[in-house]
């Protein structure tokens, strides 16, 4: 994230997503940074930091932010770097088209099960978001640099494998580097 590039934080839940995506963001000092939650989990303590958190409708179905709206706020407040605190639904698609139109580097954690279920994953969060796996699958590769998967290992909590996600015939893949 330093030199600009993006990083998926992926593992299972309580596995140090949110933790690792902490530890990337505390070490961009002096960099403006702007952090997107349903939670606030990241609580990243700069005053370089804004934290904006998505609100439920009120009881009349009113009122309600969403991640996808908080990005695209974000995204006119001049970041140097986005957070986005869990990818799980359309803001998939906003997150990859700022990461693809100048936006220089950020993060973002979601759920899988190991390194290789990552592609299937977003596939499956694209879909939600409307966007056809050829073109998700270009987006991806085009956004992020590296993919972390992260475990609990006997309550350690570990960097798993990294990888680089790469286009293939059949879409992208997660290739491990070592």
């Amino acid at each position: 994230m330093q030199r600009g590039q993006s990083v998926l934080i992926a593992g299972g839940p309580g596995a140090g997503k949110t933790t690792l995506l902490r530890f990337l963001l505390q070490q961009l000092r002096g960099l403006r940074i702007v952090t997107i939650e349903d939670v606030p989990e990241l609580q990243l303590d700069a005053p370089n930091v804004v934290s904006l958190i998505t609100r439920a409708p009120n009881q009349d179905g009113f009122g309600e932010v969403g991640l996808s709206a908080l990005l695209v706020e974000a995204l006119r407040m001049s970041p140097d770097r986005i957070a986005v605190g869990e990818v799980r639904g359309i803001e998939l698609g906003v997150m990859l088209e700022a990461l693809n139109t100048g936006q220089a580097g950020g993060g973002a954690t979601i759920h899988s099960n190991s390194l290789r279920s990552v592609p299937a994953r977003l596939e499956a969060i694209g879909l939600r978001a409307g966007i056809q796996p050829e073109l998700l699958a270009r987006q991806v590769v085009s956004a992020f640099a590296l993919v972390a998967f992260v475990r609990q290992s006997e309550g350690m909590f570990q960097i798993a494998e990294l990888g680089r996600p790469v286009l293939t015939e059949r879409g992208f893949e997660v290739i491990r580097v070592d």
